[in-house]
């Protein structure tokens, strides 16, 4: 059995999970944003916008988070909010022309899965607490807005960076692959 304590449970709850689901709603919300008739900017402003005024109303709806539909919108925006600010950097670089004959819906699931399980365990220092000396000069939906802020910025970077390198992953497979049918 699994302790909440032991580093199994950080493992599958706080980065399996957590990547697994990040890269399936991802897939599907990239998949649905792909078909819009628009530059890789402006999904990825778009994707931002949708995020952080999800982010803003969460906020501003204060202690009302455990009654009604307060508590079904907190969890449709915290289940949607990360996927949507990993896809950000995404869609600027696959329009990049060394990224996009690698920019496949598999690179893209695979960036998504890597980026949300690094942020669960990067969550799990628990970016608030960093926050908490401030405490007294700020109300609570403000410090949330600012954790927010800072867990989003780290996820940009890490959906930035694994999608990267996922390209240059499939690019080297297929060099090898090309290298091997040369022979």
């Amino acid at each position: 059995m699994i302790s909440a304590s032991s580093p199994a449970f950080i493992l599958v709850f706080l980065v399996f999970m957590q990547g697994l689901t990040t890269a399936v709603l991802g897939g599907i919300l990239y998949a649905a944003l792909s078909l819009m008739p628009a530059r890789g900017w402006v999904k990825a402003g778009a994707a931002l916008g949708c995020a952080f005024a999800g982010a803003v109303i969460f906020a501003a709806m204060g202690n009302v988070t455990g009654m009604g539909p307060a508590t079904i919108f907190g969890g449709i925006f915290l289940t949607v909010a990360g996927p949507l600010i990993i896809l950000s950097p995404i869609f600027i670089l696959a329009e990049r022309p060394e990224y996009t004959p690698y920019a496949g819906i598999m690179t893209v699931i695979a960036a998504l899965f890597c980026a949300a399980a690094t942020g669960g365990l990067i969550q799990a220092l628990n970016i608030t607490a960093f926050l908490g000396a401030g405490s007294p000069m700020f109300p609570p939906a403000i410090l949330y807005l600012f954790s927010f802020g800072i867990m989003g910025g780290i996820h940009i970077v890490l959906g930035a960076e694994f999608f990267i390198f996922a390209c240059l992953v499939r690019q080297g497979r297929e060099e090898k692959r090309g290298n091997k049918a040369g022979e």
